[in-house]
Order: structure tokens, then C-alpha cells, then sequence
């Protein structure tokens, strides 16, 4: 079946789908890997620094211990400050960006994705993409892994919501 929907993008869709896409990439197994490591690797250098410094073993355990648990909330503080701060970003990029204020319509069928503005057009056949992703307010279709295009699901009834759901599915893309 083919589905089509048109929309204007606005600085609010802009904002949900920059969201989504930084809360999936938290979500990830790779950025859980690299955290856990982080904590590993701090631990062991705070453990060892501690050692070397005179410390008892057992007080330099639970010293490397505390000290990565204070790298790792660093972190997460880091991350929700960058959290917050999307919507002040991504708005501001969108007011920059005429280009991307204009009408769009895509259109989707079982062999591709069509997407066309007055700026141009674009048709990606699904093998094109490398993933696709759904939040509750929009549908994002990867290129790679950084690189997205979204559709916000306010501009779909609820049969095109559902038509442009099986078809993904049936994409033989891999949703992250």
C-alpha cells in the first residue's frame, strides 16, 4: 500500500525528533558499554593512584569506588544539562535554516521512500537507510547513524500512523 502525508516542520518537530534521537542513543548498548568502561577505568586509576599515594588496600578500593561514582554522576549531570538544553539549540538551528521551513510530503510505499519540498526531492529505496526508530511523536528513518530523517506523527492519521509502522516493519530495516 502507499501512504503519503504532508507537513510543515516547525521548531517544536525539530525538537522531538533531536529527543528522540539523544535519548536512543543513551539507550544503546554501545553508550552503556563506553560508560561502564569509563567507571571501570577510573576505579582502577583511583585505586592505583591511591596505592601508590600509601593508602591501605581496602581504603583504596573504596576510594577508586567513590571516585568513579562521582565520574559516572559527572556524567549523567552532563548529559541531562545537554538534555535540557536541546530545545534552546535545535530551535535556534531551525530559525537558521530557511531551507528547512518549507512544506514537506512523504510518501511511502513496500520499495522506498519518497520525500519532496520545494527545495527538491529526494527517494531512498529502504536498503538506503540504516535504521529506523519510533517515539511517541515521531517516526526517525536513519541514513546512518548520526544522520536522520523524521516523520512527526502528528501529521498521520491513525491509519497512515499504522500503514507507515507495517511498512517498516516489513522493510527488512532493523529498529533501533
Amino acid at each position: 500500500m502507499v501512504g503519503q502525508t504532508s507537513f510543515q516542520p516547525t521548531a517544536a518537530d525539530f525538537v522531538t525528533a533531536s529527543r528522540a534521537n539523544f535519548l536512543r542513543q543513551l539507550r544503546s548498548r554501545r553508550f552503556v558499554v563506553r560508560l561502564m568502561a569509563a567507571s571501570g577505568i577510573a576505579w582502577l586509576l583511583m585505586t592505583a593512584l591511591m596505592l601508590f599515594l600509601g593508602e591501605e588496600l581496602g581504603d583504596a578500593l573504596v576510594g577508586g569506588l567513590y571516585s568513579s561514582l562521582m565520574a559516572l554522576a559527572g556524567i549523567l549531570l552532563f548529559l541531562g544539562v545537554t538534555l535540557l538544553l536541546i530545545p534552546r539549540r535545535v530551535a535556534r538551528l531551525f530559525r537558521q535554516s530557511k531551507a528547512q521551513q518549507v512544506e514537506m510530503t512523504v510518501q511511502w510505499s513496500d520499495d522506498a521512500c519518497f520525500w519532496q519540498s520545494s527545495n527538491g526531492q529526494q527517494r531512498h529505496e529502504w536498503s538506503s537507510y540504516h535504521r529506523w526508530s519510533v517515539s511517541p511523536k515521531c517516526y526517525c528513518l536513519y541514513l546512518n547513524e548520526k544522520l536522520y530523517q523524521f516523520v512527526p506523527r502528528r501529521a498521520l492519521t491513525a491509519n497512515q500512523d499504522q500503514d507507515l509502522y507495517d511498512t517498516l516493519n516489513r522493510s527488512d530495516l532493523t529498529v533501533w
